[in-house]
């Protein structure tokens, strides 16, 4: 089975590094916000070759179909589509000797519809398990994400996991013995551990004991699975277990890690939370100068992601470098799971809906707040920086808090959200013609007379994934509200604007220099 995609309906972009005599530009189809998608149909053909049967779910309007699925029978294939808003998720069942197709089931949501998560590499929400007339798909219609459980006619046979926490993928499937294995944050958010379940809900246990954030890779046959964990203070593990809760052999236990921890200078990540003034509890982390003194009052820089399911906070081993210099140079680095972050329930994750850039930066400035109460905070100087959504997300907060945020960098951001791809964009801010009050409010560009603070804008002239005319566009819309910014163009650079070890070294260098002139100095 496979796509056939055209996409002669979709504007086309160019790019050009500016390294030749004449410019030579690079083509792309990318569709903005409104524009036309590529049109998409779905063939099946014999491995040996042979006529194509096209398989056309007859749905109305502009539509997805971002999933296909082998079932158990071999003549049947499960297609998922989505509606352009991706608010409504479909699956239809074909028959691919002839093309024939039924709906199985369909669900509706009032904001979107994961079909898979990004930001986890968790690429498949549903599942079908070898030998049984039955699908598992995992859904947050509770509140939660939690396991459903169906039979080939659509019937739900019951709703496998429940609780307050959520399933964040299902690792493996065992049809003969009826158990699942899946994953999930029932510890907590910071955590992610391994559990089996009958497929009726029954004798849910818990294989990982250790507190951590475990990634688990299970073997076909669920025998084996090895799990690579770590903790806050506990350096990557790579174990290799059986299911019946037996380690068969410690495969990385990173001895050269801890050595090398006794012997040079290293801030651990620590965990924080605190209530929000709406009475929302967040989770933040903070990594400190390795000779932190109480007494002394330190600068922040915010380092933030921030988009829709995505997570920055967890109980796991820190390894950024650039983050552990930065606080060996005198600066509490800080991270957050601000609201729209993924595996709080869908009410904490969904809250952006329709408006990006408000409860993010809601949240960024709840926490500068809470951490000016704190003795050794400079609260008079405090920063943000990110890169692509945390690019937007950094320009949004300095647009709304100004008076909190004396310093922003953003990489590669998103400026308007207009000037973003359909699939994306639309699935949180809906479509255009439904949400254009909001689209306004969400646009940083229509705001930047509002940013007093310094700012550096980094980005690339070949980023074919935000197009570098958000920052172009940014620049004139500065420039007209009579508001400074500094500005750095790498043209040779992708999305992030590095293209060689030097250039990713020359913008942390960057970053570095510009936040002891703007951020540390008293001057």
């Amino acid at each position: 089975a496979y796509w056939q995609v055209d996409e002669s309906p979709e504007p086309v972009v160019q790019f050009t590094s500016y390294e030749d005599q004449h410019e030579e530009w690079t083509r792309i189809p990318y569709p903005q916000v409104g524009d036309s998608n590529a049109r998409v149909r779905l063939g099946v053909v014999k491995a040996k070759g042979g006529k194509t049967v096209w398989l056309d779910p007859k749905e109305s309007g502009e539509y997805y179909i971002p999933r296909i699925y082998w079932t158990s029978r071999p003549d049947t294939l499960a297609v998922l589509t989505l509606n352009r808003s991706q608010n409504t998720m479909k699956l239809f069942f074909f028959d691919v000797r002839n093309g024939g197709s039924r709906l199985v089931m369909s669900e509706t949501s009032s904001t979107w519809i994961d079909v898979y998560d990004f930001f986890a590499g968790i690429m498949n929400l549903m599942s079908f398990p070898e030998g049984r007339q039955e699908f598992l798909w995992l859904s947050d219609r509770s509140g939660w994400q939690h396991i459903y459980r169906y039979d080939y006619s659509g019937k739900l046979l019951n709703q496998v996991t429940t609780g307050d926490w959520s399933v964040t993928r299902v690792e493996g499937t065992d049809s003969k013995q009826g158990v699942i294995y899946f994953s999930s944050t029932e510890v907590s958010p910071l955590e992610r551990h391994l559990y089996r379940v009958g497929f009726d809900g029954s004798g849910k246990t818990r294989l990982t004991e250790t507190s951590g954030t475990h990634a688990i890779d299970m073997s076909p046959d669920t025998r084996y699975y090895i799990d690579r964990w770590s903790a806050t203070d506990q350096p990557r593990q790579v174990e290799l277990w059986a299911t019946g809760e037996r380690m068969l052999k410690k495969m990385e236990v990173n001895t050269g890690v801890t050595g090398w921890l006794a012997t040079h200078v290293y801030s651990p990540t620590e965990l924080f939370s605190f209530t929000a003034s709406d009475g929302q509890k967040l989770d933040g982390s903070i990594v400190r100068p390795p000779d932190f003194d109480p007494s002394r009052r330190y600068p922040v820089i915010f380092s933030i992601y921030g988009g829709p399911g995505s997570q920055q906070v967890y109980n796991s081993f820190g390894t950024s470098g650039f983050l552990q210099w930065l606080a060996q140079q005198g600066y509490l680095v800080v991270g957050l799971n601000n609201r729209g972050s993924g595996n709080y329930g869908s009410d904490f994750m969904k809250r952006v809906y329709l408006h990006l850039g408000q409860w993010e930066s809601n949240d960024f400035a709840e926490a500068a707040q809470y951490l000016k109460t704190l003795p050794y905070v400079d609260g008079d100087h405090i920063g943000i920086m990110g890169t692509s959504y945390g690019g937007y997300a950094t320009l949004y907060t300095l647009a709304t808090y100004p008076e909190i945020f004396r310093v922003g960098i953003a990489n590669s951001p998103v400026t308007d959200q207009r000037f973003y791809d359909t699939i994306y964009t639309e699935r949180y801010m809906g479509l255009l013609d439904d949400n254009a009050a909001g689209y306004d409010s969400s646009s940083v560009i229509l705001r930047a007379d509002r940013i007093k603070g310094h700012l550096l804008l980094v980005h690339s002239m070949m980023d074919d994934n935000v197009h570098p005319r958000n920052t172009m566009k940014l620049l004139t819309a500065l420039t007209d509200a009579g508001v400074d910014a500094d500005l750095r163009i790498y043209p040779p650079g992708a999305h992030g604007a590095a293209y060689n070890l030097e250039s990713f070294r020359l913008i942390q260098k960057v970053y570095f220099d510009y936040l002891e002139r703007h951020l540390k100095s008293r001057n």
